[in-house]
């Protein structure tokens, strides 16, 4: 277990260069995450490991609306029962829950928080 001065110290080591640790942490995510079935489409025929700026191109801006039916099926455990694919949809790491919060200001369509 780390003390309290152990924690503080790597919390201002983590922040002195945030940018760095940011894109480090993106790096490892994109890495982990370049082959599921959503991203595919998009980077197919770029080369691992896909960096952010290769993701920024290739990847286009999406919303909520993008992964409703998805998330709902995953959240349903449906997804993947009747696909061909049998490769994650969104994220290599397994689901382990759903937490459904609002966070719209918009009170035609709620926007869920999936952690």
């Amino acid at each position: 277990m780390m003390t309290d001065d152990a924690i503080i110290t790597k919390l201002e080591e983590t922040t002195k260069d945030a940018a760095r640790h940011q894109l480090q942490t993106l790096r490892s995510i994109l890495e982990r995450n370049a082959a599921v079935r959503y991203l595919r489409p998009h980077l197919r025929g770029h080369h691992a490991p896909v960096d952010a700026a290769t993701f920024r191109r290739a990847v286009p801006l999406s919303c909520y609306d993008d992964y409703a039916d998805h998330i709902h099926r995953m959240a349903d455990g449906v997804l993947g029962v009747d696909d061909d694919d049998d490769q994650p949809f969104l994220s290599v790491d397994p689901l382990v829950c759903f937490f459904y919060r609002f966070y719209s200001f918009r009170l035609d369509r709620p926007i869920f928080r999936v952690l």
